[in-house]
């Protein structure tokens, strides 16, 4: 009886102490991280940001990152609130992150309302989540 209890106290450690170390693969720097401009475009919005994202791991990972612009939205320069990131520099929507600091300028494009002012220059929720 006693075995049995060691036995399942022991278990129950190891998966303890599997769980309490687990990080995020990729994170945001938000420190480092800015939210630079905007343009209007005829009917397009679009948003620079500078992002400084931690690949926390010890390879190379795909991901694609998401902008929370809900305030802009709820003001009226925005129809959406959350918009796809894509590289300022070609277009891609996925972002290949290498081990350690990875800096990327990236644009966030929505459909525009019916304002033209943005109310703050605060850089966006963001979300990163594994490609694919």
């Amino acid at each position: 009886m006693k075995k049995a209890f060691f036995l399942c106290a022991f278990c129950a450690l190891i998966l303890l102490a599997g769980c309490g170390g687990a990080r995020e693969s990729a994170a945001l720097d938000r420190d480092a991280s800015f939210f630079s401009d905007f343009s209007i475009d005829g009917e397009q919005v679009v948003f620079d940001c500078h992002l400084v994202i931690d690949n926390n791991t010890d390879a190379a990972v795909s991901v694609r990152i998401t902008g929370d612009f809900s305030a802009d939205a709820d003001a009226g320069l925005l129809k959406e609130t959350r918009l796809p990131a894509a590289a300022k520099d070609g277009g891609a929507s996925v972002f290949v992150l290498q081990p350690g600091k990875n800096t990327i300028d990236v644009v966030f494009t929505g459909t525009h309302g019916d304002i033209d002012t943005k109310l703050n220059r605060l850089l966006p929720g963001i979300t990163i989540e594994p490609a694919g």
